[in-house]
């Protein structure tokens, strides 16, 4: 299957945060065997 996770975050009022639960997902669904891709919309 393939997978899209987006994080949609673009504040940079304090400092720019990473997806880090984006990140816990995108590991899990990997390891599951998925084709998947994220788009950080903070740094695109």
């Amino acid at each position: 299957m393939k997978v899209l996770l987006i994080s949609a975050n673009t504040e940079w009022t304090n400092m720019p945060v990473m997806p880090l639960g984006l990140s816990c997902v995108e590991e899990a669904v990997k390891n599951a065997g998925h084709d998947i891709h994220v788009a950080d919309l903070m740094y695109d």
